[in-house]
């Protein structure tokens, strides 16, 4: 038997070394450890070794096994022959008998392999290749190219993602080249083999293992607002750091649409495989639908039967360093249902695409940033920004030694706020309050005064109280000084007091507010030119406690629990400001559009123009239940209760307190999960919210998801609803699953959604057959039917044929 053990010389030659190398042979990489060994003949000679019979050569995170083999301890080079297997892994070799196969692990066989394990060059024939989730067979492989940006080209090669010896769904191209610095894989001259039946050709493929883009895509399926409908794509590079997509969709009800999404990097790509790019990343995407029926949908009344969208997103870093970055988020759309119509998903994300462009200065003690926003789209409402100039400085030191911090920010920016086009049908249906008056009008044309209603719910961000556009100039600081400390060991204790000033350019003045009265037609206000000067302080307290019980219960997985508690209290005041928000033009105002608490605390309060006098403490307590499973931190549970205490009774409903809030995360076990958050109304009059889910695997083979969605709002503010779902998933065998999902909301006893899908398996890919029925309220029910495939060893790489990514499966309901 042959043992070698080497290490690189002059590794451990320390003491020649002058003081200033130090750092330098600091950072050289360990000593690579050999170990060969072999059970036949074996010899050493002049850094030339040759062994036979059970050979096993481990070079640091490289380990090679074959029959027969030279190696040469000088270069690297390693000519294996015989049964030839070898492992290069993220971590180490192991000795003989515990090298084992990861997604970490590339693994290649053959008859004879000649391979640099310093190097990673090569030269092989008749090999296989495997690297999770990727499976190859190629006739020759070559490298080229230097040490750490080597390039590889296979011949005559087999692609598959199944691991079998004849795999029923497999790529054969006819050259492969392979980009390790990017892991990247280009394939030329491409055939989709099914089987042994060829199916489909294209002349070049890219493959990202963990990449986003999908190669290929058919979409075939019906609806009832599309017809009979076929999706394609074709997505190609046009080099390593552009890659292209071409959509061609045919709708039997609504006609030919297609377009091109481009996206690119800058720079390298920051891991294998990712969107972004070392530098920053941008996406353009062109669509355009000739609709032949802007009836069906949500189009009804459209116009134009040519209906389009237009956008860019770009995020570029304009440094070496990587504080400067500049994004852009551009989207133009034909009209306000386009997305609703062909991008679903799209628009369940976001209802009112945004138009802005920002140049960003990062440090760690501030953030300055130029922001610039425009109506692109005028049937949507926009306050637009000409431009805003912003420098936020986070809570820091004022002193080193001292534990006095400041925070501050300071702003200015031109405003106009530009209602949509569509609103202008009808007249306003309610007057603006009078700062003499404080009184408006309800839908009928009766007077309310001020007591009728809060204060919080008068800035309520309603276009309905404004007449036509308006703008205004604005300068705005604030600044703030807290002093967090800890007392008696345990007492956390941070007061804070700051203060804040305004200028607008413009107001709103006494007539600008009488009954039938709207702004001038030049959009500016009669009360001219204003200053509002705002202090503010407070002071939070908080501390923890924890318990110990000694409970062990293996059934359940306890090992120990311990309980920890910290209650919380956060007290502000803002006494009056020297002017009312009644004589500010709202263009921040968003007070109350959320069930939420809003934030007590500037700058994370950002309605800058709805500041008013507040005397509020928000109490409540965390808490965590938590044990010990496989040596770490388990949380069985997590529970927060909180309100606000409001001692000038004006923000929420004239009561003294806001909801009550609870929220509620239970993770008894692995295969069970309940969350709950509840808003609960004390006073009546108000609104009371509760979202619960379960999450239940409750055997082997059966996942249910079971959830309720319930809002009663007393005074009109929300739309009542009491929303049920239910998920589930049965694994009939190792091949068919069936999935269900069901929406039916009880308040007007509607089933919104069903959902039925019937999964196959086909070893490496699941295919998805679906089918669903909305209930879309005043319009005619909607039919969906579609089919989809999935690939199972990394759903996030590739969807050849699927629609609406992400959304097949009958469990999670996050919309």
């Amino acid at each position: 038997m042959l043992c070698m053990v080497a290490f690189p010389v002059g590794a451990a030659d320390k003491d020649k070394k002058s003081d200033g190398k130090k750092k330098e042979k600091a950072e050289q990489k360990a000593p690579t450890k050999i170990q060969l060994t072999a059970d036949g003949d074996n010899y050493l000679q002049d850094g030339l070794a040759y062994a036979e019979k059970n050979v096993e050569l481990l070079y640091g995170t490289t380990s090679i096994y074959c029959d027969r083999m030279q190696f040469d301890t000088n270069t690297g080079w390693v000519l294996a022959e015989g049964n030839v297997r070898i492992y290069t892994a993220a971590k180490a070799a192991t000795p003989a008998g515990s090298q084992q196969f990861t997604t970490d692990t590339t693994m290649y066989a053959g008859p004879k392999i000649h391979y640099n394990v310093k190097t990673s060059e090569m030269d092989m024939e008749n090999i296989g290749m495997a690297n999770y989730p990727a499976f190859f067979r190629s006739g020759t492989v070559k490298s080229s190219g230097e040490a750490g940006k080597l390039k590889y080209t296979a011949g005559n090669n087999v692609f598959t993602t199944e691991n079998l010896q004849d795999p029923g769904f497999k790529i054969k191209a006819r050259v492969i080249e392979y980009d390790s610095e990017d892991h990247r894989y280009v394939m030329r001259d491409v055939t989709f083999v099914a089987g042994t039946v060829p199916f489909f050709w294209i002349p070049t493929m890219v493959y990202n293992p963990g990449g986003p883009d999908t190669p290929i895509q058919f979409t075939p399926g019906y609806s009832s607002e599309w017809g009979a409908f076929l999706l394609m794509a074709y997505g190609f590079e046009l080099n390593k750091k552009v890659h292209m997509k071409v959509h061609l969709d045919l709708r039997s009800a609504r006609g030919v649409a297609g377009g091109a999404d481009l996206r690119w990097i800058y720079g390298k790509r920051k891991v294998p495989g990712s969107p972004e790019g070392e530098y920053g990343q941008g996406v353009a995407k062109a669509y355009v639908a000739q609709d032949t029926d802007t009836s069906k949908g949500s189009s009804e009344g459209e116009e134009d039967t040519t209906r389009y969208r237009f956008e860019v997103k770009q995020r570029a870093f304009l440094n070496s360093q990587k504080d400067i970055y500049a994004n852009l988020d551009f989207n133009k759309l034909s009209d306000r249902s386009f997305e609703r119509d062909f991008f679903e998903d799209d628009y369940r994300k976001e209802k009112q695409p945004d138009n802005f462009f920002e140049l960003v200065k990062y440090n760690e003690n501030f953030t300055l940033s130029l922001l610039a926003r425009q109506q692109i789209n005028d049937f949507f409402e926009t306050v637009e920004r000409e431009p805003e100039l912003t420098l936020d400085m986070k809570r820091q030191r004022v002193f080193p030694t001292a534990a006095l911090e400041y925070q501050g920010q300071t702003s200015f920016v031109n405003l106009e706020r530009r209602f949509d086009d569509d609103r202008w049908t009808e007249e306003p249906k309610y007057a603006r309050l009078s700062k003499s008056e404080l009184a408006r009008w309800d839908q009928n044309g009766t007077r309310l005064e001020f007591d009728d209603f809060s204060r919080g719910e008068l800035f309520r961000n309603d276009p309905s109280r404004y007449g036509r556009d308006y703008a205004a100039s604005r300068f705005d600081t604030f600044h703030e000084l807290s002093l967090p400390k800890q007392y008696f060991g345990w007492l956390n204790v941070t007061p804070r007091a700051g203060w804040r000033g305004t200028y607008y350019s413009d107001s709103w003045g006494d007539e600008d507010y009488m009954s039938g009265t709207y702004p001038r037609t030049d959009g500016l206000g009669s009360g001219g030119e204003i200053f509002r000067s705002v202090f503010n302080t407070g002071v939070e307290f908080s501390f923890k406690m924890h318990r110990v019980y000694d409970k062990h219960d293996e059934k359940w997985g306890i090992d120990g629990i311990r309980h920890v508690i910290e209650p919380f209290v956060n007290l502000s005041y803002i006494p009056n400001p020297t002017e009312s928000p009644t004589s500010i033009m709202q263009f921040d105002g968003r007070l109350r559009n959320s069930t939420r608490l809003q934030p007590l605390t500037f700058p994370q309060y950002n309605s800058i123009d709805s500041i008013d006098n507040q005397a509020i403490a928000r109490v409540g307590f965390r808490q965590k239940w938590q044990t010990k499973r496989d040596g770490s931190n388990w949380d069985l549970l997590e529970w927060a209760t909180y309100m606000d205490v409001d001692a000038e009774t004006q923000y929420y409903g004239n009561n003294s307190t806001s909801n009550l809030y609870n929220e509620v995360e239970f993770n008894p076990v692995r295969w069970m999960s309940l969350r709950s958050y509840a808003s609960t109304d004390l006073h009546g009059g108000g609104f009371s919210e509760y979202n619960n889910s379960i999450d239940w695997q409750v055997a082997k083979h059966l996942n249910i998801e079971v959830g309720n969605r319930y809002i009663n709002s007393a005074d009109g503010i929300y739309e009542n609803s009491n929303q049920f779902y239910l998920g589930s998933l049965w694994r009939i065998n190792h091949n068919w699953s069936f999935g269900t999902r069901h929406v039916y909301e009880a308040e007007d006893s509607a089933l919104e959604s069903q959902r039925y899908t019937l999964y196959r398996d086909f070893t490496s890919w699941r295919m998805a057959m679906s089918g669903e029925i909305r209930d879309n309220k005043s319009k005619s029910d909607e039919y969906i039917v579609f089919v989809s495939f999935t690939l199972k060893a990394a759903p996030q790489v590739a969807v050849p044929i699927g629609f609406r990514p992400g959304d097949s499966s009958p469990i999670g309901f996050g919309d």
